[in-house]
């Protein structure tokens, strides 16, 4: 390796951050879909020398974010277990704070990665960003339905569940 700065330098603007090093490049891009919608996308090697940076950006999201995080995975060429370990936090923090985070694109081979690693459990993983979406819409329609429903205008005691696909088991479309 060139040196630790090499490794390390951040390219672009906020919402993207981009490493390089010795034949290693790793992006992770920020794009707003809905005001409570967010996809992150996850494009190269996610390894023990990336896996920090998309941690720290990962914890700033998911302390300003509000409503839905997809995580997009699917042009990620190599997943290490400190790149799982990262995910997981990530998961287990938006969960504390209430935020729906869910992976789009893991491909089969991905996928066998989080079942090899005992990790599949705790992700709700779609195909695609616009299957997460169609999900989280059918999600919105069927709670809106059921609140219409109720004797005095349904149950709203838990309105954030109309768009927080987190904390339920891996569902594949």
């Amino acid at each position: 390796m060139t040196g630790s700065s090499d490794a390390e330098r951040p390219r672009a603007g906020p919402g993207r951050v981009q490493i390089t090093g010795q034949q290693q490049l790793f992006t992770a891009t920020v794009d707003r879909l809905t005001p409570r919608v967010q996809v992150v996308r996850l494009v190269g090697e996610l390894d023990v020398l990336t896996a920090p940076q998309l941690e720290r950006l990962l914890v700033s999201l998911l302390s300003s974010a509000a409503g839905v995080v997809f995580l997009d995975v699917s042009r990620l060429t190599y997943l290490s277990a400190a790149g799982i370990s990262v995910l997981v936090r990530a998961a287990y923090r938006a969960g504390e704070v209430d935020i729906g985070f869910c992976l789009v694109g893991a491909s089969r081979t991905g996928a066998r990665t989080f079942d090899a690693s005992g990790t599949v459990s705790l992700f709700e993983m779609f195909d695609g960003v616009e299957q997460a979406l169609a999900a989280l819409r059918a999600e919105a329609r069927a709670a809106a339905a059921s609140v219409r429903g109720g004797p005095h205008g349904g149950n709203l005691s838990h309105p954030r569940q109309l768009d927080h696909p987190s904390g339920r088991r891996i569902r594949r479309h």
